[in-house]
């Protein structure tokens, strides 16, 4: 009989403290028009899935409206996937240029982009290097759904890059690479499309 008397107690204090931290967090909702409640939501999804901004990418993608001139891209790929037990994301990318003038071949660009999330922080980076011998550190940010921004850090002597990824409302992709001169402004160097395969 004590035992149903402990365990009478116990529940009701359990729907006492639930019912004033319901109380608290109405009060707090009604305190607060922005939602915190959402807010917070939306951070803890962020932080059980730190990939989820970037899902939208995932897969195989080619290149559309290449136009073949001399010294342009004839065509082109580019790969999403997870690698090393989901610990990275790795995008391996290909263009294949028309030669320019004088030329008797064009080139083949090959690179690798692998997005990684440092041990015990919040935002990813990517590290990219490429076949012409280029190798640049990325921040990664996502302004928004579907849009991914890598900009490089900033350095005191030497260009800046960024490299954007805007999901269009068709589900193909923008992908825009800018370069900004030491003490400069980002202007866009290449300005692409891609469609999943």
């Amino acid at each position: 009989m004590k035992f149903i008397q402990r365990l009478k107690v116990g529940w009701i204090s359990f729907a006492a403290v639930t019912i004033l931290a319901g109380s608290l967090l109405a009060s707090e909702r009604m305190a607060d028009p922005t939602d915190a409640a959402a807010e917070a939501s939306t951070q803890a999804t962020k932080a059980a899935d730190p990939w989820g901004p970037c899902r939208f990418l995932l897969g195989d993608w080619v290149a559309i409206g290449g136009s073949g001139q001399p010294g342009e891209a004839l065509s082109g790929s580019t790969s999403f996937a997870f690698d090393l037990e989901n610990q990275v994301l790795v995008r391996r990318n290909r263009a294949d240029y028309a030669p320019k003038p004088g030329e008797s071949r064009g080139i083949s660009h090959q690179d690798l982009l692998i997005l990684y999330l440092p041990s015990g922080e919040t935002q990813l980076k990517a590290f990219y290097v490429d076949n012409e011998g280029h190798a640049i550190n990325y921040k990664v940010t996502f302004p928004k759904d579907g849009a991914a921004v890598f900009e490089s850090d900033a350095a005191p002597k030497g260009p800046r890059y960024r490299l954007e990824y805007q999901l269009n409302a068709d589900r193909t992709l923008t992908i825009t690479f800018a370069i900004a001169m030491a003490g400069g402004e980002y202007q866009v160097y290449t300005r692409g499309g891609a469609r999943r395969t």
